[in-house]
């Protein structure tokens, strides 16, 4: 997970090391601001595919949830 900074007039990503969701809210990952990056995915990934991923909660409970592909390569 990233986030988009701006630095002077410059943008960077910065690590998001956690991400704390508040019960019955929710967050969005766009371009441009907080995003998932996968890094050598087991397949090959297609922009406009749904893939899904699963979080681990620092409680040890997990999330499944689907995100569309925006980018690939």
């Amino acid at each position: 997970m990233h986030k988009v900074i701006a630095i002077g007039d410059q943008m960077r990503m910065t690590p998001m090391l956690n991400l704390t969701v508040l019960p019955g809210k929710t967050v969005s990952f766009t371009t441009g601001s907080a995003h998932l990056m996968l890094i050598a995915p087991t397949t090959p990934l297609r922009r406009g595919q749904i893939v899904e991923l699963d979080f681990i909660c620092s409680d040890g409970d997990s999330l499944r949830t689907s995100f569309d592909v925006v980018y690939s390569q």
